[in-house]
């Protein structure tokens, strides 16, 4: 897709599919490009089993993915798209943000990038954009920001509302470079203050119920469910 292309999708306010049939149904059509969506539910194998599947839903599409990962080391989130991916693609397409281990852990992994230092998020914004403007230079104008998640910075930072300054910052990253953004967490460790700090950012919801295997999107006032299916390989929306 060129660039002018995707300009004039976005001026349209039109909609990028998340490669889950299902999912861009109950959303009509997809999410909107430049928009902030959260991901609810416990951490679980499922949750980092949709946001693994839908990195590579987009990357088997050639569009660039940004992942930053806060729970999980980056070399965990390689494995699993690496699985489906060949590794010539993804070192091309894809753009892990490591902010849990250091450079001398993973250093010869070529898609892995690590914060200066660990656990610090301060600059993350700055951090995201730089990886915008990597892939786009690498000639993949389209991408795609997984944040998985924002539980250890709510945890780490103090107060909620410089985590809102620093999402805030994201989105506004997210409108002027026309990507669509999927943020997880897990909205039971926090208070309703910052949850609800939180939902202001949000341009729609993908909420994941482990107990009956059920997904719920919430969009404006329309709710819709549906269940899924999940194993080590696959996340299947039925």
């Amino acid at each position: 897709m060129e660039k002018r292309d995707i300009d004039v999708r976005w001026s349209l306010g039109l909609k990028l599919s998340t490669g889950f049939h299902k999912l861009d149904q109950m959303f009509e059509g997809g999410l909107k490009l430049g928009s902030l969506n959260f991901v609810t539910g416990v951490t679980s194998p499922a949750r980092d089993r949709f946001l693994s599947e839908l990195a590579i839903n987009e990357m088997k599409r050639g569009y660039g993915v940004v992942y930053v990962t806060t729970d999980r080391p980056g070399k965990s989130i390689e494995k699993e798209i690496g699985i489906k991916i060949p590794g010539s693609t993804y070192n091309e397409l894809l753009y892990v943000v490591d902010t849990i281990s250091t450079m001398l852990e993973d250093r010869f992994l070529p898609p892995i990038r690590y914060l200066s230092r660990p656990n610090d998020f301060s600059n993350l914004d700055k951090v995201v954009e730089n990886a915008f403007v990597t892939l786009k230079k690498r000639g993949i104008p389209q991408q795609v920001l997984i944040f998985d998640s924002i539980d250890k910075p709510l945890r780490l930072i103090r107060g909620y509302m410089n985590v809102y300054k620093i999402l805030l910052a994201i989105q506004m990253l997210l409108e002027g470079y026309s990507v669509p953004g999927f943020c997880s967490m897990d909205p039971k460790m926090h208070s309703s203050m910052a949850v609800r700090s939180m939902s202001e950012l949000a341009s729609s919801f993908i909420a994941i119920d482990n107990n009956s295997n059920t997904m719920t999107t919430i969009s404006g006032e329309v709710r819709k469910a549906t269940r899924f299916a999940f194993d080590e390989l696959s996340f299947k929306i039925l």
